[in-house]
């Protein structure tokens, strides 16, 4: 849904809806007879998530942990900027990170509680577990990755990668883990 689960806008004002009591169910004509369907929204999961972040007294954060150069994590950076965001969780973005320990002394003074690495296969092959162990021993309560674990999950995991992030992932389940840590 443009505007809630894909591309949110994370400080935009806050909008009203109708009551399901408001919405009147046409009359069955006497042909047909069928029970009313139950009305719902398919943005309510993503809506009951950002009001949850709303309530917080400060905006839940979350640093991209970028790997590599721009054109290794752009497009990952940008899925899990969305991704978060549609939950009220903002995205810390950066220029990316050569090495381990700057990666981590930039989590480190962010402020953020969870951090997800973004950048390509080819660089989580190389860097996936050793940045995950930085951000963990920096303090991340959550490390993510934006991608499919594959054949990598268990290493990963072990590194201390808490999930994954990706398109046909559930969403809604991991921006309820991830409000959870923040």
């Amino acid at each position: 849904l443009t505007g809630t689960s894909a591309f949110p806008q994370i400080d935009e004002a806050p909008v009203t809806t109708l009551s399901q009591a408001s919405v009147q169910a046409p009359a069955p004509t006497p042909a047909i007879a069928f029970a009313a369907l139950t009305p719902a929204r398919d943005a309510e999961p993503f809506e009951r998530l950002r009001e949850l972040a709303d309530a917080r007294p400060a905006r839940p954060k979350i640093f991209l942990a970028n790997l590599g150069p721009l054109p290794a994590f752009a497009a990952r950076a940008g899925f899990a900027k969305n991704f978060f965001e549609a939950g009220g969780v903002e995205a810390i973005a950066n220029d990316g990170f050569a090495d381990e320990a700057s990666l981590a002394a930039a989590f480190k003074a962010c402020g953020a509680a969870i951090a997800c690495l973004c950048s390509s296969d080819a660089t989580y092959v190389t860097r996936a577990a050793s940045a995950a162990a930085a951000l963990a021993a920096a303090g991340a309560r959550q490390v993510w990755l934006a991608g499919k674990p594959g054949a990598h999950e268990a290493d990963w995991k072990a590194a201390g990668v808490s999930g994954f992030v990706y398109a046909g992932c559930d969403v809604v389940a991991a921006l309820e883990s991830a409000l959870a840590e923040v």
